[in-house]
């Protein structure tokens, strides 16, 4: 190929680039919008995180005072929602006098500036959950995206296949399940990308929220170890530390490294069989029902690794065990 060819390709190929970043980028700016003009919704431990997000915001610590209840109950009049005659029932008291939520607060903290900034512009600062999950899922999508030095196609399948998912119907939902998908996105991304503590410390800031996701941070470990030795398999240990900060935070304030379980709400003796299997084939929050070409894809590739013996495909495949009991003892 003659060099005149060879830029000519490549200015096409920068081009296409560029107009695929920038169609994307558009995407998002028109999710993140249409969620911001949507009615907050408050579900769940949603009054938890948001007691958590004004005490952060009125003090800068997740403890709760009676001064943060009292301006979350003049904001939920002034948005239109019902408060709830319980409010801060997610709450207990430490052994060193505060009142903490039995959710760890990463997620209301992430979501605090944009409290801020939407009180700041008089808009409604009751949806700052709904916005960070509209920007985790954007940002989430653009490492899939972009992550790595792969041919485009491998990564717009991988892009395509996360975005046709059930994430969409927790958009607005003021929880962390958005977070902990963006986080287990981005893990896989990276590490596909070849950077693995990246991808481990990823899917330790999800576990900070979500436990089961541990079980994908040490699984990238592990494969690191198989693939590049044990000295780059401890730098990619080292960025699962940060799982580690929630039980020791309960610990310190509770006395227990989890304050769910020590209350009966969790716990092993929940698991069963039929929990676990739920979360794949129930038809009504398994993933037949809603995402069936990913199950499908899945134990295709499970069947495949078996049968050629790829020990590194069936470890992949058995990080899911784990998690799903742990998601199994609530």
């Amino acid at each position: 190929m003659s060099p005149t060819r060879v830029i000519s390709a490549h200015s096409t190929g920068s081009a296409f680039r560029r107009s695929l970043l920038g169609g994307y980028g558009i995407a998002c700016a028109v999710v993140v919008g249409w969620v911001a003009l949507q009615q907050p919704v408050h579900r769940g431990d949603g009054f938890e995180y948001l007691l958590v997000i004004e005490a952060f915001s009125n003090h800068g610590s997740p403890d709760l005072l009676p001064e943060d209840r009292a301006d979350l109950e003049i904001a939920l009049e002034q948005s239109g929602i019902s408060s709830h005659p319980h409010l801060d029932m997610n709450f207990f008291e430490t052994r060193h006098g505060l009142r903490l939520g039995w959710h760890f607060w990463l997620y209301p903290l992430l979501a605090t500036p944009i409290r801020d900034a939407l009180d700041a512009l008089g808009a409604d600062p009751l949806a700052a959950m709904q916005l960070l999950n509209a920007c985790l899922l954007s940002l989430a999508g653009g490492v899939a995206l972009l992550a790595g030095n792969s041919p485009l196609p491998p990564r717009l399948l991988f892009l395509g296949l996360v975005l046709v998912s059930p994430v969409w119907w927790f958009l607005r939902w003021p929880h962390p399940e958005v977070s902990t998908w963006s986080c287990a996105v981005v893990a896989v991304a990276l590490f596909r990308a070849r950077k693995a503590p990246w991808a481990a410390l990823s899917a330790a800031i999800g576990a900070m929220q979500n436990p089961p996701l541990v079980f994908l941070a040490l699984g990238i470990v592990v494969l690191t170890w198989l693939d590049d030795g044990w000295r780059r398999a401890r730098v990619t240990l080292l960025a699962v530390a940060p799982a580690a900060l929630p039980p020791l935070f309960s610990l310190w304030a509770f006395g227990t490294p989890n304050l769910i379980v020590s209350k009966g709400i969790a716990g092993w003796q929940f698991v069963s069989w039929e929990r676990v299997t739920s979360l794949l084939f129930d038809l009504n929050q398994g993933m037949l029902p809603h995402i069936p070409w990913l199950l499908a894809l899945w134990l295709a590739t499970a069947i495949a690794c078996a049968v050629r013996r790829d020990l590194r495909g069936l470890l992949l495949f058995g990080l899911l065990a784990p998690m799903l009991a742990l998601a199994a003892t609530q």
